[in-house]
């Protein structure tokens, strides 16, 4: 299944750029989520294009980014790769991401290496219809950055999808 925008390569930032809550194609980013590039101030190693995602958690609470999509009944994973931050303002934390089907946590992924990897949730069952994918930080602190960096976020279905008779 493919999702709108799953790189986060639209909007296209300059070399160096960051947003907070950037209006985007697909994703509705709020809190401390951060669309961010290769380059920024966030010095993430990019492994599919040149943006990824920062999913923060700060003083000023979590990061979300969610997307709302169509699937027929079956039984899916959620898959990205994600990288932690490397070492920045002392020891980096570990910043565990919760991902979430139509608000309910169906895995909690945390990176533990700033170098990307691919991460796979378990698999859940969906009924046919519209549903939402939420990926939040959950870890916050008011004095440490606790940051994953999420890129090229797919819903894989597992098996053949039942399909309804018409």
């Amino acid at each position: 299944m493919t999702l709108v925008n799953s790189s986060f390569e639209s909007p296209a930032l300059p070399s160096d750029g960051y947003v907070y809550d950037e209006p985007m194609s697909g994703w509705t980013l709020t809190g401390d989520a951060c669309l961010e590039t290769y380059g920024s101030a966030w010095d993430s190693p990019q492994p599919n294009g040149n943006q990824s995602m920062a999913l923060q958690g700060v003083a000023n609470g979590i990061g979300t980014i969610s997307q709302s999509f169509s699937a027929v009944e079956g039984t899916y994973t959620v898959s990205f790769i994600g990288a932690q931050r490397s070492y920045y303002n002392g020891p980096t934390p570990v910043q565990p991401v919760s991902v979430q089907i139509d608000g309910t946590q169906v895995a909690l992924i945390s990176p533990t290496t700033a170098s990307f990897l691919t991460y796979t949730t378990p698999s859940f069952t969906l009924t046919s219809g519209t549903h939402t994918l939420s990926m939040s930080s959950t870890y916050t602190s008011p004095s440490v950055d606790a940051t994953t960096f999420v890129d090229t976020v797919a819903i894989n279905c597992v098996g053949a999808p039942i399909v309804l008779a018409q």
